[in-house]
């Protein structure tokens, strides 16, 4: 009965990014990228919409809080990793972004194993770090589909670095939140 409660229409936009991934992962391997632009483009619109509507219409669920940066996660880290293997993107700035989320689900699954409750939420560096590798990502895809030409090109330029940059600032916001927790396991274990 509980599950019904669950499934609302945020949840299933926020599904809806996990299930478009195999899509943007082919269309990028066959290097057909303003088909990859246009399906990376709506799922990124349902990043946006699936918090304003749970907000917005008090549809807010433990489900939905567990799946909507598993979600993001999902849906980022594939994109990042096809469009470097088809070398749209430097291999070290894949290396970066996907770094960033890795060790971000890393502490979080270390911290889940060793206390079940594990409240952490979004930083805004997190959120502002997932905000703009999309938009770097969608730069990526444009510059490739005009041939590298105009504005795109500075464009992508300039976002890979701001999204790099973010990055790194992202993970040093988690940081301080993952060292409180453990500092709080330390307290209870000697109450």
């Amino acid at each position: 009965m509980r599950i019904r409660n669950e499934i609302t229409i945020p949840n299933l936009l926020t599904s809806m990014r996990i299930v478009v991934v195999p899509f943007i992962f082919t269309e990028v391997l066959k290097e057909r990228m303003h088909v990859a632009f246009y399906i990376f483009f709506i799922g990124g619109i349902t990043d946006l919409l699936d918090g304003f509507i749970a907000r917005r219409f008090n549809m807010v669920t433990k489900t939905g809080a567990f799946l909507d940066p598993t979600a993001d996660k999902i849906f980022m880290v594939p994109t990042i990793v096809v469009l470097s293997l088809k070398g749209f993107i430097p291999s070290w700035a894949c290396f970066i972004l996907v770094g960033k989320d890795l060790f971000i689900a890393l502490s979080i699954g270390i911290l889940y194993l060793i206390k079940r409750n594990v409240p952490i939420n979004p930083t805004f560096a997190g959120k502002s770090a997932m905000f703009l590798e999309g938009t770097y990502l969608l730069f990526v895809m444009v510059d490739a589909f005009v041939n590298g030409s105009g504005p795109t090109k500075i464009l992508k330029t300039s976002f890979l670095y701001i999204s790099i940059l973010s990055a790194i600032l992202a993970v040093l916001s988690y940081i301080p939140i993952g060292m409180s927790i453990v500092r709080g396991l330390e307290f209870e274990k000697k109450i």
